[in-house]
């Protein structure tokens, strides 16, 4: 048995189940894609690379296989965020992004995310050059995925997107008002980090994947809430 995960958005996942939720793998698999039809009201004229979803369906060993492989070796055309774009418009709306070369179109992160943001350096960034510029942007992203070494790169090269799903949800209450009290575990810090650095991946033999991220987090600060002020602990 295994449990549809409910997938934060500010993660980068819809949510498309309560995590109380659970059923065979197969099951799992097409309920979830399903949801994420009725959800988007996607026809096959609408699931088009256009619109930032690569693939008609996904199995359950792609979900389950390392996305470095996925992206890399099994469908090495496409663009990492349009691969998974199926599974949420985050994903989706940020191949478009990517395309189009544009971040004018993406929205601000959730306040669920400030963790997130602040663990992986992105809310250090200018916000006026990180919220709008794709150039500064995308050599943020490079500088950011080249960085990357030691435990957190290893870890993220054998991460799946059912093991994305199940840190996402595991992270979903990191930014409530109670728990914005208590410092982060080192491996909260660890974890949230490996969220970041495996989006690097999916750019395929790229390093500008985490571009979409990078805007997000600058335009959730841009909201002048005072929550996102205040420095990782």
């Amino acid at each position: 048995m295994v449990r549809l995960y409910r997938w934060p958005v500010a993660l980068g996942f819809l949510v498309v189940s309560g995590s109380s939720e659970s059923c065979e793998d197969e099951q799992c698999m097409s309920l979830m894609q399903m949801k994420l039809e009725t959800h988007h009201h996607l026809d096959g004229q609408a699931k088009s690379a256009a619109q930032g979803v690569c693939l008609q369906s996904m199995t359950w060993e792609t979900y389950r296989k390392p996305i470095r492989e996925v992206v890399r070796s099994e469908h090495p055309g496409y663009d990492g965020w349009c691969t998974y774009g199926l599974m949420g418009h985050i994903f989706s709306s940020c191949a478009v992004a990517r395309k189009l070369q544009s971040l004018e179109g993406l929205e601000s992160s959730q306040p669920m995310e400030d963790s997130y943001c602040s663990v992986n350096g992105w809310y250090d960034l200018p916000v006026d050059q990180a919220a709008s510029n794709y150039s500064f942007v995308e050599v943020a992203s490079r500088k950011y995925c080249d960085a990357l070494q030691g435990q957190v790169l290893a870890a993220a090269e054998n991460v799946s997107f059912a093991d994305v799903a199940k840190m996402s949800a595991e992270h979903d209450s990191l930014d409530s008002p109670e728990s914005k009290e208590l410092p982060l575990a080192q491996g909260q810090k660890l974890s949230l980090q490996l969220l970041g650095a495996v989006k690097c991946f999916l750019s395929g033999h790229g390093r500008s994947a985490t571009i979409c991220d990078i805007a997000r987090c600058a335009k959730r600060k841009a909201a002048s809430d005072p929550v996102v002020t205040a420095p990782i602990r």
